[in-house]
């Protein structure tokens, strides 16, 4: 023992290194103290009760199981319907869950948390969750009462089916119900109570409602529900159960109506239980109800008529020969004939419940798959057992043979037919006690000899007894003690109980007294007309409660063998329904009975889970395999899954998996390291697709999202234009005059060049004619002077001063001609000053700010002040249109202003000395010192500027935070503008990419844009901008740019007052 007790616990008891029942117990006591109730024993939960509310069953741990293996995180009621919802989806089978357990274990709780999951998982909600949901307050408060082993057990079996469609969603569902317990609503044991629903409705209705259904005798009055002296439990609040009952109603869409017609039938049989009868003092008086008014009461509720009721329940009309007889009822016949009307109404109700729920939350539609949930009774063996418990512990051997077969029979004949090395494994088979039971003959079982005791007019529970004791005397499950006269013994899976045979003909039977029936046929509660309606006269005879129970039973383990199975065992911890105490000998038993220790051995020495070897590699190749033909083999298929599981590291074969003749077997611990890998495999399909899938939506959103930007852009900057239009409109004489004279000028420029080109063509023709000529004429002079004795030097000297006369003659004459022409321009020039400023253009040209004058916004009406120009825009036409022929090379300015450095991947220049052209070139890294001599904050900005020219360049980072800090700082500093031009355009110079160059240019004409140079350095930028406009830049869409700057710095005369738009707006591209 001292072995076990050092064993650590385990979250699933297939892997405890010592199997034995102390061993299983152990385990489950050691995780129960801390308040773990869920243990695996391979895919099996043992579930043990702990009679208290856990915090273990959140939204948030929903979500926790959601999409998870069983074994990848702790066990749980959870986990087990996640798994059952998985194989579904992914095997497109229909599953089962069964909940088993005796009375108390929990088996109704571990339903509702099952479908709590269900409903909280699935991908696509409606109200059909929620109304499935509301059915359990309903079914427990009808189906459920107190026992003296659990205060909410189950008085009749439910089988579930939740509807899933193709998608996964929930679809609707449906609920078979079995064996309602109709004896307990006539009697109770002693601490036991009837059905919730009365004291629910006693303690939960309104005063009005109280007057209505007469309930105002005190609760202890009632003879129904006062027999065993329970009245409260301690636990269940009926009063808030019944108020949740009724919102259940309302949900599932039952009107006020129906409710109190539902409730004043619940009041009836309240009522029928205290009619008392007396019968007159000669034999063969006809008995009478003593108290009239509550036969009153009950005839109210039904709405029939009192002396009709009391009739039916005192006198019996037979049939004979033809004739109705009337037969006085004895006083105990007339008790028996009331409480048959109290079962069979409350039974009939019970039913209508359940078909008008399966209404509500079974949709119309395809139903692909669902998942079953079986709540039935536990076994049972109180003090005294009679037919009801025998039918419930006959289905407890039927789950429990269906168990057997799932874990142990089918499984071991399974791997002998496909040959796998394995050892059998012996287990308790219960079929000889289901065949006591319902075997048809040979001999014929006990239900089958109770119907046909039932068939005889003279037989009683006495003579059943002494059948069934003389047709199984030699029967080994079968016993009749010798101490009692009226009972026998069976041995079941779970023990040895036994059962009193009073009334098991009478319960059988369940007949309802046809004046009875007649009387509620003709009441005017619509639904009692509705739970008893007309049905046409019939010669067959009525099935049986055994017969019909039987039928249902073999329907249900028919359908529980055509799903996938999933076992939740239920264990009570204790008889005293108290947290925190757990009995030894009663959970051992428990375990003992339910075949745990045989489980956990067939579980782990077999192998659980298995595949066709075809179905199996077809879903399985994807990890490692290739695709078979359509024609592969049976065999080609055999030899294709050995070969792939060959390949998976950490499969052993025979130890981890087996190959038989046609399946392939696992076990439960490997077979998800399979599955794994294929989940990864797909989730690697699926990414890629999702990929290529994204990017064509990101894609084509992008398209459509650039178009419809370009159109807002064009609408947006239109209303700008409109706007900007009217507020400019004051400045509309100066910006034409100063845009007319830059084009007149700029007209005539390019006329004069083409006209100095013409020219210069012309002379260049006139001059090599000249030069042709005058070489012929000079040769021609040279012969006939050298003919004429001269010498060749005398005469060579003679011919070259005179050629340098000439020359010189011409230099003057064209130096008057060009001095001339630059005279009649500033004439011109002069002359259209003196017209703008008669115009009055020029008057607003007063004062000339200095360079710190801060530019304000406009005024929020569009009504600018006065501008204020500085000296460098003012002088802008004068500047531009002075020696319009000289070159201003940058080479020039740098050699006359850039600072003297040495910086990284430059030479030392100094003017006049060094390789200029290696600093004006474009740079790949930043430059260790400014181009101009700045202070020492400015040099540290210009540095941060060249830094952000790169970044913008080379598109790192934000890049429109790049521009606006470009922007902003030459904006704001008037020093440092000349820094960024030179910056900009040596980054512009020699660019080995035209992306680089582009981008280059780009920030050049916003800059332009932006705020213009300073004096000094107007003509080198202007100059340069000309000679890289058109077919003289380097790149096409360079040369664009820098036409679009040279025609925006001649146009804008007056500077900005704030940063462009563009840049505020985040918008860095230009249309030109």
């Amino acid at each position: 023992m001292a072995k076990i007790d050092d064993e650590p616990m385990v979250e699933d008891m297939i892997t405890l290194r010592n199997l034995s029942q102390e061993s299983l117990l152990r385990n489950l006591r050691k995780r129960y103290e801390k308040n773990l109730i869920y243990t695996y024993t391979g895919s099996i939960l043992v579930s043990v009760n702990p009679f208290q509310s856990l915090p273990i069953y959140t939204q948030e741990i929903v979500r926790k199981y959601v999409g998870q293996r069983i074994g990848t995180i702790p066990p749980h009621i959870f986990a087990i319907a996640e798994d059952a919802y998985c194989h579904m989806k992914d095997f497109g089978l229909n599953q089962s869950m069964i909940i088993s357990g005796e009375s108390g274990a929990g088996k109704t709780e571990a339903t509702k948390l099952i479908l709590q999951y269900l409903a909280a998982m699935t991908q696509k909600h409606s109200s059909i969750e929620q109304k499935i949901i509301e059915t359990s307050p309903i079914m427990e408060a009808f189906g459920n009462a107190r026992t003296v082993r659990n205060n909410n057990s189950s008085r009749f079996g439910k089988f579930m089916e939740i509807q899933f469609n193709t998608s996964g969603s929930i679809h609707g569902a449906k609920i078979t119900q079995y064996l309602l317990e109709k004896s307990r609503i006539v009697h109770q044991a002693q601490g036991e109570r009837n059905f919730h629903v009365f004291y629910m409705l006693y303690l939960g209705v309104t005063a009005d409602e109280r007057k209505k259904y007469s309930l105002h005798s005190p609760m202890d009055t009632f003879h129904y529900i006062n027999q065993s002296g329970m009245m409260e439990v301690k636990g269940i609040k009926d009063k808030d159960n019944f108020h949740e009952m009724r919102e259940a109603f309302t949900v599932l869409g039952m009107d006020t109506t129906v409710q109190n017609d539902i409730f004043a039938i619940v009041a009836a049989i309240l009522h029928n239980g205290n009619l008392n009868f007396g019968c007159g003092p000669a034999e063969g008086d006809q008995c009478y109800v003593e108290n009239v008014d509550v036969l009153e009461i009950v005839a109210g509720l039904l709405k029939v008529a009192p002396d009709q009721l009391a009739s039916a329940l005192t006198i019996r009309h037979l049939e004979m020969r033809g004739e109705i007889i009337a037969k006085m009822l004895k006083p105990s016949e007339v008790v028996d004939n009331r409480d048959a009307l109290s079962k069979s109404v409350y039974a009939k109700l019970f039913e209508w419940l359940v078909v008008q729920i399966n209404k509500v939350i079974e949709t119309p539609g395809q139903v692909a798959n669902f998942i079953g949930i079986l709540d039935i009774f536990g076994f049972e063996n109180f003090a005294v057992n009679s037919f009801e418990q025998m039918c419930i512990d006959y289905a407890n051997e039927k789950l429990q043979q269906h168990f057997n077969r799932h874990i142990f029979k089918l499984e071991q004949e399974e791997y002998e037919r496909e040959k796998i090395n394995w050892s059998k494994i012996i287990f308790n088979d219960n079929q000889p006690c289901i065949d006591l039971i319902e075997k048809q003959n040979n001999p014929p079982g006990i239900l089958s000899l109770l119907d046909e005791e039932c068939r005889f007019p003279k037989s009683s529970d006495q003579t059943f007894l002494t059948k069934i004791a003389t047709v199984h005397a030699k029967t080994p499950d079968f016993f009749k003690p010798k101490t009692h006269n009226n009972s026998f013994v069976l041995n079941h899976y779970a023990g040895q109980v036994e059962y009193q045979v009073e009334g098991f003909l009478e319960k059988n039977r369940d007949t309802l007294s046809p004046d009875l029936v007649k009387l509620m046929q003709a009441s005017e509660l619509q639904l009692i007309k509705d739970i008893f309606p007309v049905e046409s006269e019939s010669n067959k005879a009525p099935i049986t409660i055994g017969r019909n129970f039987k039928n249902q039973l073999i329907s249900l383990t028919d359908t529980l063998s055509a799903t996938a199975a999933h076992y939740v065992r239920c264990i009570k911890p204790n008889n005293l329904l108290v947290p925190s105490n757990l009995d030894d000998e009663l959970v051992l038993a428990q375990l003992r009975y339910a075949g745990m220790l045989e489980t956990i051995r067939i579980r782990k020495l077999g192998y659980p889970i298995r595949y066709p070897c075809d179905e199996f590699y077809k879903r399985y190749y994807i990890i490692g395999g290739k695709r078979l033909d359509k024609s592969a083999t049976d065999e080609q298929y055999r030899e294709a899954c050995n070969k792939l599981l060959e390949k998976v590291k950490g499969l052993e074969k025979n130890e981890n998996w087996q190959q038989g003749l046609t399946k392939v077997f696992f076990k439960d611990a490997v077979f998800g390291l399979v599955e794994d890998m294929r989940n990864k495999k797909l989730v690697k399909f699926v990414q890629t697709l999702q990929g290529w899938w994204r990017m064509i939506l990101i894609r084509d959103y992008y398209r459509q999202m650039r178009k419809n930007i370009i159109i807002i852009q064009k609408v947006v900057r239109g209303k700008i234009g409109r706007l900007q239009y009217l507020y400019d409109r004051r400045c509309v004489i100066l910006t034409q005059a100063a845009a007319r004279r830059f084009i007149c000028f700029h007209r005539w420029q390019k006329t004069k060049e083409e006209i100095k080109e013409k020219r210069r063509q012309e002379e260049l023709e006139k001059k090599m004619k000249e030069d042709q000529e005058r070489k012929e004429r000079e040769e021609k002079e040279l012969k006939e002077r050298m003919a004429a004795g001269e010498s060749e030097e005398a005469v060579m000297k003679e011919i070259i001063e005179r050629r340098e006369k000439e020359e010189e003659e011409k230099a003057r004459i064209r130096a008057e001609k060009d001095k001339a022409e630059r005279e009649k321009i500033a004439v011109l020039l002069k002359k259209e000053v003196e017209r703008e400023e008669k115009l009055g253009i020029g008057k607003k040209r007063v004062r000339v700010p200095t360079e710190e004058e801060k530019e304000v916004d406009p005024p929020p009406t569009f009504q600018r002040a006065p501008r204020i120009l500085p000296v460098s825009l003012v002088k802008a036409p004068e500047i531009l249109a002075q020696n319009s022929t000289t070159k201003y090379l940058f080479e020039d300015y740098a050699n006359e202003h850039f600072n003297v450095v040495v910086n990284k991947g430059f030479k030392a220049l100094s003017k006049g000395k060094g390789d200029l052209a290696s600093m004006l070139v474009h740079s790949k890294k930043p430059i260790e010192a400014p181009l101009h001599n700045l202070d020492k904050d400015q040099t540290a900005l210009a540095l941060e500027i060249f830094s952000r020219i790169l970044d913008y360049q080379y598109e790192k980072g934000d890049e429109f935070g790049h521009v606006n800090f470009i922007l902003e700082a030459g904006f704001k500093n008037l020093e440092i503008r000349d820094e960024i031009y030179c910056q900009i355009i040596k980054q512009t110079n020699d660019c080995p990419a035209k992306l680089q160059l582009i981008r280059g240019w780009r920030l050049l004409t916003f800059c332009v844009l932006a705020f213009p140079p300073r004096k000094d350095f107007l003509q080198y930028l202007v100059y340069h901008l000309n000679s890289n406009t058109g077919i003289r830049a380097k790149d096409m869409e360079a040369g664009e740019l820098s036409l679009y700057a040279s025609k925006t710095i001649a146009k804008r005369i007056i500077p900005r007052r704030r940063v462009p738009k563009f840049v505020r707006s985040n918008e860095t591209s230009i249309e030109t």
